[in-house]
């Protein structure tokens, strides 16, 4: 910061300041009172100026002006308008405006809102290859359903290949997105309930054939499992995860959950867990009290 700034600032005083007329106020006073010891210069701040010298410095860098206010920086003057450098917003949407109520989410498509989960502690190994491992690490459980989280660890030998990995997860995950269908060897994977019914990753989603007619959103209801994602996924250099949400919460029984991915080397596999950790953890979720 200049000095002359730091004698305005050390004055307390944020009056506005013609910026020409203070620096030459300043270089004109430094010149008359400089004195050299040693090749030393004496400043005001030092002490070393006598008071009536500093009373003046101050007085003619504190020199209000008239007109516009100025705001004094190291590279010179910001001209701040009075009126503000943004648009008033002329579409705002107020609190009680009827169309930005909630959307009314179908019981099968999210986890209530209104709940905490319970947490099972949960980690299953859906498959394995030299290169590739998939899991299913950590599950929050609701009366109505579970969120699983769905991880793939890998390895690979260029960068790149990982990329290319990523990217294929995040635009299929298991299911074809926006139209594009699932690679003849991409990653699949789904569970069975011990009533039988099933569900896999490649099933259509209900949102497909759209809200039936006469039927309000809260109140469309499904006759057959559904699991689909829950959030965007995440990847560091070596992994990528994605939530995935199970509906309903698995009767009780085995809860058998099965995987494949021709392209990572990894065989149709499956493996049971007793659905009685998701519906234990289902049993300690509470109200969100909000």
């Amino acid at each position: 910061m200049p000095a002359w700034e730091r004698a305005r600032a050390a004055d307390g005083s944020d009056a506005s300041t013609d910026l020409p007329r203070a620096r030459d106020a300043w270089s004109a006073l430094t010149a008359v009172v400089e004195t050299t010891a040693g090749g030393r210069r004496h400043s005001p701040a030092a002490g070393r100026l006598p008071d009536l010298l500093h009373e003046r410095a101050i007085s003619a860098l504190m020199t209000a002006t008239v007109g516009d206010r100025h705001t004094l920086t190291d590279e010179g003057v910001d001209m701040s308008s009075q009126e503000s450098f943004f648009p008033t917003p002329s579409d705002a949407v107020t609190a009680d405006d009827p169309g930005d109520a909630p959307f009314a989410t179908p019981v099968w498509a999210a986890p209530p809102p209104d709940l905490i989960p319970g947490v099972a502690d949960l980690s299953i190994e859906l498959g394995r290859s030299p290169d590739t491992v998939v899991l299913v690490e950590g599950a929050r459980a609701y009366p109505q359903g579970v969120e699983l989280r769905l991880v793939v660890r890998f390895r690979e030998t260029h960068r790149r290949a990982g990329r290319d990995l990523i990217e294929r997860l995040n635009l299929h995950h298991g299911r074809g997105s926006l139209d594009l269908l699932l690679p003849a060897g991409g990653l699949r994977w789904g569970v069975q309930f011990s009533d039988g019914q099933k569900v896999t990753s490649m099933d259509e989603s209900p949102w497909a054939a759209g809200v039936p007619d006469g039927v309000s959103p809260a109140d469309w209801l499904v006759d057959h499992p559904v699991m689909d994602s829950l959030t965007r996924p995440s990847n560091s250099m070596d992994a990528w995860t994605r939530d995935i949400w199970l509906w309903p919460l698995p009767p009780p029984g085995p809860l058998r959950l099965v995987c494949s991915w021709p392209d990572r080397g990894i065989e149709e596999t499956a493996v049971e867990v007793d659905a009685a950790v998701l519906r234990d953890a289902a049993e300690r979720s509470r109200p969100l009290g909000l």
